[in-house]
């Protein structure tokens, strides 16, 4: 599934969440074990050890579709 927000774009499958950041042109993935949503603030977290990113999202709707896609539980 293809989430277009602000930012630039989700891919997210079952396995992994990639975020692509148009204006930098940066590619960001996590395996979907490696990440924790928060429902406040809209906000992916992938933390893999030594590798840390966060996002946030634009709105409610597109916070179910990642965790719909994903089968994670906001925090």
């Amino acid at each position: 599934m293809i989430i277009s927000f602000s930012q630039g774009r989700l891919i997210v499958t079952a396995q992994e969440v990639q975020c692509r950041i148009v204006k930098s042109n940066l590619v960001m993935a996590a395996s979907v074990d490696d990440l924790t949503i928060y429902r406040q603030g809209r906000v992916i977290v992938a933390d893999a050890g030594t590798v840390r990113w966060s996002v946030s999202l634009d709105d409610d709707e597109q916070l179910q579709q990642v965790l719909a896609e994903t089968g994670l539980d906001a925090l």
